[in-house]
């Protein structure tokens, strides 16, 4: 997101310069199409920028502080485990879903599963 920032900063830069050369020496097509360019991609760019800070901004994060854990494919004790191996203490992760008990997490690796909420904080 940094990386995509920083493109809209500087597509925004040169817009700006580009425009202030149009109004002081005239319409030239390379200005004039340097500076559309520029502002379409600043325009692209800066969506992008906010569609991920707001998609960000709406997924809650937590952390497991069991010692171990079993993550299951449902949300009971009786469905299978998703992992071969327990999920550890200061594991991170997405909160998916909350249901009564559990939560649905997917790790950073994009793998999911179902934890009891007891053995989990929200962050």
């Amino acid at each position: 997101m940094r990386t995509r920032f920083l493109i809209v900063c500087i597509c925004f830069g040169i817009a700006s310069v580009s425009l202030m050369v149009m109004i002081w020496y005239g319409k030239s097509a390379p200005w004039v199409v340097t500076t559309a360019i520029a502002a379409f991609l600043t325009v692209c760019f800066l969506a992008s920028v906010i569609l991920e800070a707001r998609s960000q901004s709406r997924t809650a994060c937590g952390v497991i502080l069991a010692d171990e854990v079993t993550a299951r494919q449902g949300d009971g004790p009786n469905y299978p485990k998703s992992f071969k191996e327990p999920l550890h203490a200061g594991t991170e992760f997405d909160l998916l879903e909350r249901r009564p008990g559990w939560f649905q997490i997917r790790l950073l690796d994009g793998s999911t599963g179902w934890i009891p909420d007891d053995s989990a904080d929200l962050i």
